[in-house]
């Protein structure tokens, strides 16, 4: 199982005018890969570059944003096979992982 998350927005933006970091971690292991993106809808794109490393993902744990759960995304992981288990509206607690990741990674 995978825990993502969205960080935004990182202040000031890099150098290439990347604002968004994406989050990917591993249940087993808490082994974290860190994407840095310019825009919301390249999450699509980074998630297939990680299922080409990572072809293994079974199950994919986030919060219940539009990104994940609608859109190019969705037609990923359903090619993919990948079950998503979004948590629920305004619980960001239920996504603890990774919240507790991106707390880690800025603070």
């Amino acid at each position: 199982m995978i825990h993502s998350d969205l960080y935004w927005p990182v202040q000031p933006a890099t150098l290439s005018g990347e604002l968004y970091v994406l989050t990917f971690i591993d249940d087993y292991s808490r082994f974290c890969e860190v994407r840095l993106i310019k825009k919301k809808s390249y999450i699509a794109v980074e998630f297939k570059k990680f299922l080409k490393v990572n072809d293994t993902v079974k199950r994919i744990r986030c919060d219940n944003a539009k990104e994940y759960v609608s859109g190019e995304l969705q037609k990923v992981e359903r090619n993919a096979g990948i079950e998503v288990g979004p948590c629920s509206p305004y619980t960001p607690q239920l996504n603890g992982v990774s919240e507790r990741m991106n707390r880690t990674l800025f603070s």
